[in-house]
């Protein structure tokens, strides 16, 4: 059963980024104008909601961060699966471009290629430490009060708490998804167009 005592597992502001992914997504899909950053983030923000309501109802009983990289990983291929549904029901616009002659052996060595492959690594990998060395723990807000007072610094965390969220799996898997599976994307989106230039090459 849900929990409806305030403050929320999931507080109203991923609930509210959630919802505005529907839309977003649902728009995209009624444009059908192929794969935008909008559209990314839409995906993104629905996915992280569905995964931190899905841990939130059932509470797994393996380690936090075998369930952080099993979302990561699951919230990732559906991430590429709605990218590909986007792309192939977009609206034909105009001639179909000539592909670039340039070998994936030429990307490869362009720095901002290497740049980007190491960015979109780092996200995943930044947040997925964070994770391990300091994992969320419920009622961590509270445990900030000294003999049952009520300094500035636990105000803050219970206030941070009320928009986002308890200090627990749920959140940790929301963020953790938001942020790692950005970057898990990015690089697969990278190798894939560099092994499209690369056949698009052999071809012609």
């Amino acid at each position: 059963m849900i929990d409806l005592s305030f403050p929320w597992a999931i507080g109203p502001v991923p609930l509210g980024l959630t919802m505005a992914g529907v839309y977003g997504l649902f728009s995209a899909f009624v444009a059908r104008k192929g794969i935008s950053f909008a559209a990314v983030m839409s995906i993104l923000a629905l996915v992280s909601g569905i995964a931190a309501f899905t841990v939130h109802l059932w509470r797994p009983s393996v380690d936090h961060m075998t369930v952080v990289l099993t979302a990561q990983a699951v919230c990732t291929a559906v991430l590429l699966l709605l990218c590909w549904l986007l792309w192939i029901v977009r609206k034909p616009e105009g001639e179909t471009q000539q592909p670039e002659r340039n070998t994936a052996q030429t990307r490869a060595n362009d720095p901002r290629v290497i740049k980007g492959l190491l960015f979109s690594l780092a996200f995943p990998l930044v947040i997925n430490l964070l994770f391990f060395f300091f994992p969320s723990t419920p009622n961590y807000c509270r445990r900030l009060d000294y003999l049952g007072g009520y300094d500035a610094s636990a105000a803050k965390c219970h206030l941070r708490e009320n928009l986002f969220g308890l200090h627990d799996l749920p959140l940790e898997i929301y963020f953790g998804v938001l942020v790692g599976v950005f970057g898990l994307g990015l690089f697969i989106l990278i190798v894939f167009r560099l092994c499209l230039k690369s056949k698009a090459f052999i071809i012609t």
